[in-house]
């Protein structure tokens, strides 16, 4: 008996070091496992959320001549070609602009700014339509989406332009850098400087802070917003937009909510979080078709901003894309909007 114990004991200590084992095993595989998910989801997911993805020139070929001439293509419409210098700086000081004296005038109006860009000391411009009439109650600030370009927005396909149009408001759409006409390479990164540098273009036309209205659309809500936090403006209209990239992807795709807020780009775009702090009047408009951008991202905007803020769902409307049936509706919200701002 005084032999079998000692030996009894020994096999269950080796016994017990062959699961410890095991369980070591076990966890490592599993440890493994996790480190080679994180990593595949990195590898998937970083291009998407990576700034140079919204480069138009891969996913909308829409880059063009540098000789830039926009039509009247909004009814009467007459526009005049703009470039915009751009700088990273936040300090912007606009030198003498030749400012458009009559709708009817088309002219080149270029603004000489200094500018420094990441690839060095050099001016960098981007493309941007201009509409002016005489006694305009404001402008609008136009920020397109990562599919848009003024080729395509700034036409009589767009009717939210002859409603400003009517409705007495000059209108300013630019191309972010790296989209249809402008230089510079396409990235999250190069919103910030194209919007300052188009807030301070309109400053240097003689237009004052409350006279500018933001209108953005889907990405375009995003770059306003980022604006608003900046600049003071008169109000924000967000059409079709998100709380966040970063949000809108975990909405949609479940498995990016693995992927960790501080590697998506800069800046956030956060509308969501600029809309939880004191902001100007806003509208907020949704189409219950959308298919890209689920109504239920502007609904959380809703809820975020301020009780005055309004909201508008039409029934028959896409992505950006504003129905006939709708258009009365759309309208009418607006004008609503418009006239208690003036």
């Amino acid at each position: 008996m005084r032999i079998i114990a000692p030996m009894r004991g020994i096999a269950m200590l080796t016994k017990c070091r062959n699961q410890n084992r095991k369980v070591l095993r076990l966890l490592a595989f599993f440890f493994t496992l996790i480190a080679i998910v994180l990593v595949s989801t990195y590898l998937f997911l970083a291009p998407i959320f990576h700034s140079d993805f919204i480069d138009s020139r891969i996913l909308f070929p829409m880059r063009m001549s540098e000789s830039y001439q926009i039509r009247d293509r909004v009814g009467a419409v007459a526009a005049v070609s703009v470039k915009i210098p751009v700088s990273n700086s936040a300090k912007e000081s606009v030198k003498t602009v030749k400012a458009i004296q009559t709708v009817q005038a088309i002219q080149a109006v270029q603004a000489a700014l200094p500018a420094k860009i990441e690839q060095g000391d050099k001016q960098l411009f981007i493309s941007a339509a201009l509409y002016r009439q005489p006694k305009a109650k404001g402008i609008v600030i136009y920020s397109h989406g990562t599919g848009g370009c003024i080729d395509i927005r700034f036409s009589n396909q767009n009717p939210r332009l002859g409603f400003f149009i009517n409705s007495g408001f000059d209108i300013l759409m630019y191309d972010y850098q790296g989209y249809g006409r402008s230089q510079g390479k396409a990235s999250l990164r190069n919103l910030k400087p194209d919007c300052l540098a188009v807030y301070n273009y309109a400053l240097s036309l003689g237009y004052q802070p409350q006279e500018i209205v933001l209108y953005g659309e889907s990405l375009g809500g995003g770059v306003s917003c980022l604006l608003a936090g900046l600049k003071p403006v008169k109000a924000i209209i967000l059409d079709c937009t998100f709380t966040s990239p970063a949000r809108l992807a975990r909405e949609i795709a479940p498995i990016s909510k693995i992927y960790p807020d501080f590697l998506f780009p800069e800046p956030k775009l956060d509308n969501l979080q600029y809309l939880k702090s004191d902001h100007p009047p806003c509208l907020m408009i949704t189409g219950l078709r959308d298919t890209y951008i689920p109504p239920s991202q502007t609904l959380k905007l809703k809820r975020a901003s301020k009780p005055d803020s309004y909201l508008l769902m039409l029934p028959n409307s896409g992505h950006c894309v504003l129905a006939d049936c709708d258009l009365p509706l759309y309208e009418l919200a607006l004008k609503k909007f418009l006239k208690e701002l003036i």
